[in-house]
Protein backbone atom coordinates (compact mmCIF):
# COMPACT_ATOMS: atom_id res chain seq x y z
CA UNK A 1 0.00 0.00 0.00
CA UNK A 2 1.25 3.42 -0.82
CA UNK A 3 1.29 6.03 1.89
CA UNK A 4 3.03 8.14 -0.76
CA UNK A 5 -0.15 8.05 -2.85
CA UNK A 6 -2.20 9.10 0.17
CA UNK A 7 0.14 12.00 0.90
CA UNK A 8 0.12 13.01 -2.77
CA UNK A 9 -3.70 12.99 -2.74
CA UNK A 10 -3.82 15.18 0.36
CA UNK A 11 -1.26 17.55 -1.12
CA UNK A 12 -3.27 17.73 -4.36
CA UNK A 13 -6.24 18.90 -2.29
CA UNK A 14 -4.27 21.65 -0.60
CA UNK A 15 -3.74 19.57 2.52
CA UNK A 16 -7.49 19.15 3.11
CA UNK A 17 -8.12 15.56 4.19
CA UNK A 18 -11.89 16.10 4.08
CA UNK A 19 -11.74 16.84 0.34
CA UNK A 20 -9.86 13.60 -0.33
CA UNK A 21 -12.43 11.71 1.74
CA UNK A 22 -15.34 13.25 -0.16
CA UNK A 23 -13.81 12.51 -3.54
CA UNK A 24 -13.37 8.81 -2.81
CA UNK A 25 -16.55 8.39 -0.78
CA UNK A 26 -14.96 7.62 2.57
CA UNK A 27 -14.97 9.42 5.91
CA UNK A 28 -12.37 11.97 6.93
CA UNK A 29 -11.76 9.88 10.04
CA UNK A 30 -10.93 6.78 7.97
CA UNK A 31 -8.45 8.75 5.86
CA UNK A 32 -6.86 10.33 8.94
CA UNK A 33 -6.54 6.96 10.69
CA UNK A 34 -5.03 5.39 7.59
CA UNK A 35 -2.59 8.29 7.32
CA UNK A 36 -1.50 7.92 10.95
CA UNK A 37 -1.16 4.13 10.69
CA UNK A 38 -4.01 3.56 13.15
CA UNK A 39 -6.67 2.33 10.70
CA UNK A 40 -7.92 -0.89 12.28
CA UNK A 41 -9.17 -2.56 9.11
CA UNK A 42 -7.56 -3.51 5.82
CA UNK A 43 -6.89 -0.27 3.98
CA UNK A 44 -6.63 -1.86 0.53
CA UNK A 45 -10.07 -0.63 -0.59
CA UNK A 46 -9.19 2.94 0.35
CA UNK A 47 -5.87 2.67 -1.49
CA UNK A 48 -7.72 1.26 -4.51
CA UNK A 49 -10.06 4.25 -4.47
CA UNK A 50 -7.09 6.61 -4.09
CA UNK A 51 -5.43 4.98 -7.08
CA UNK A 52 -8.60 5.38 -9.13
CA UNK A 53 -8.87 9.05 -8.33
CA UNK A 54 -5.30 10.19 -7.83
CA UNK A 55 -3.41 7.59 -9.88
CA UNK A 56 -1.08 8.19 -12.78
CA UNK A 57 -3.61 8.72 -15.59
CA UNK A 58 -4.29 12.31 -16.54
CA UNK A 59 -7.52 13.67 -15.12
CA UNK A 60 -10.40 14.79 -17.30
CA UNK A 61 -12.93 17.56 -16.83
CA UNK A 62 -16.33 16.50 -15.46
CA UNK A 63 -18.78 19.24 -16.32
CA UNK A 64 -21.39 17.86 -13.91
CA UNK A 65 -18.96 18.18 -11.00
CA UNK A 66 -17.25 21.26 -12.43
CA UNK A 67 -13.96 19.61 -11.50
CA UNK A 68 -11.23 17.27 -12.71
CA UNK A 69 -11.69 13.53 -12.13
CA UNK A 70 -9.69 10.42 -12.91
CA UNK A 71 -10.87 8.64 -16.09
CA UNK A 72 -11.53 5.43 -14.11
CA UNK A 73 -13.94 7.33 -11.86
CA UNK A 74 -15.67 8.75 -14.93
CA UNK A 75 -16.02 5.26 -16.41
CA UNK A 76 -17.36 3.94 -13.12
CA UNK A 77 -20.00 6.67 -12.91
CA UNK A 78 -20.97 6.31 -16.58
CA UNK A 79 -21.34 2.54 -16.26
CA UNK A 80 -23.44 2.85 -13.11
CA UNK A 81 -25.77 5.37 -14.78
CA UNK A 82 -25.96 3.27 -17.96
CA UNK A 83 -26.76 0.12 -15.95
CA UNK A 84 -29.17 1.86 -13.57
CA UNK A 85 -27.05 1.05 -10.52
CA UNK A 86 -26.68 3.44 -7.60
CA UNK A 87 -23.14 3.41 -6.23
CA UNK A 88 -23.78 6.01 -3.56
CA UNK A 89 -21.45 8.77 -2.47
CA UNK A 90 -21.70 12.52 -2.62
CA UNK A 91 -20.20 12.97 -6.09
CA UNK A 92 -22.34 10.24 -7.64
CA UNK A 93 -25.46 11.94 -6.27
CA UNK A 94 -24.45 14.98 -8.34
CA UNK A 95 -23.38 13.28 -11.56
CA UNK A 96 -26.10 10.63 -11.80
CA UNK A 97 -28.49 13.09 -13.44
CA UNK A 98 -25.97 14.44 -15.93
CA UNK A 99 -23.48 11.60 -16.36
CA UNK A 100 -23.34 10.38 -19.91
CA UNK A 101 -24.55 13.63 -21.40
CA UNK A 102 -20.98 14.63 -22.19
CA UNK A 103 -20.49 11.43 -24.19
CA UNK A 104 -17.05 10.95 -22.67
CA UNK A 105 -17.73 7.98 -20.38
CA UNK A 106 -14.18 8.06 -19.09
CA UNK A 107 -12.49 8.89 -22.35
CA UNK A 108 -13.59 5.76 -24.20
Amino acid sequence: MSTELLERAIAAEGGVVQRVAERIGRSRTAISLLRSGKYGADGSKIYELLEQYYGAEEHIRCEALEDEIHPAVCRKYAAAVRDGVSIGGYHFSIVKHACGSCGRGGGR
